[in-house]
């Protein structure tokens, strides 16, 4: 999982979180941190595979500059455009592990007025995977296309300063197969999964975004 825009203006502010997985994620018990401000998500909100979530302060687009969102979570937080601020996704109080985070300022950032920092992944896979190299302020750039009443930004949809290639890779279970499947794409990143009893001669499919 990773951020990928994040807008900071008033109540038009808005992040986005990208599901880099190949299963679904619940983010409901999730808990968003930004300084020493945090707000747990309720309820259920669900990332299919490889797709975003749009999470606002303000959950009314006729108010928020048109930006339709996923999850409002309010007051709570507030995103900072002054000085120094961070976003901390971490997963629910079982295990609290930090999913994703991003450390950011004024200084070396972009910091647009009335438009979104995207994430720009690196064309070569950094080692660490990515969006994990979040707290990078190269890997951030400034966001061109408009959205709702003017502003800029790609809430939902795949960041306009470029993005991982899409690459779909299959493989057919053979008959008498049963176990874990390793698949492979042209960057060199794999994904394993596990093959059931009874999928024999189906073909499975793992999508990279």
């Amino acid at each position: 999982r990773g951020l990928g825009d994040v807008y900071k203006r008033q109540s038009g502010e808005w992040f986005e979180v990208y599901n880099t997985t190949g299963l679904p994620v619940d983010m409901e018990g999730w808990t968003i941190q930004s300084g020493s401000e945090t707000h747990p998500i309720s309820g259920t909100l669900n990332v299919g595979p490889g797709s975003y979530v749009v999470l606002c302060r303000n959950g009314n687009s006729s108010a928020n500059g048109g930006v339709s969102c996923d999850y409002s979570y309010g007051s709570s937080i507030s995103l900072n455009n002054d000085y120094t601020d961070n976003i901390i996704l971490q997963e629910d109080a079982g295990t609290q592990q930090i999913i994703a985070s991003v450390t950011y300022s004024d200084t070396f950032w972009p910091d647009p007025e009335g438009a979104s920092m995207v994430y720009i992944p690196s064309a070569t896979p950094p080692l660490s995977g990515y969006f994990m190299d979040n707290n990078d302020p190269s890997r951030w750039g400034t966001s061109t296309s408009p959205y709702g009443t003017g502003n800029l930004g790609t809430p939902g949809s795949q960041n306009d300063q470029g993005g991982v290639p899409i690459v779909t890779v299959a493989e057919t279970v053979e008959p008498g197969v049963e176990g874990m499947i390793v698949f492979t794409n042209t960057q060199g990143l794999t994904t394993t999964i596990y093959i059931p009893a009874g999928a024999f001669g189906e073909t499975t499919s793992i999508t990279y975004t």
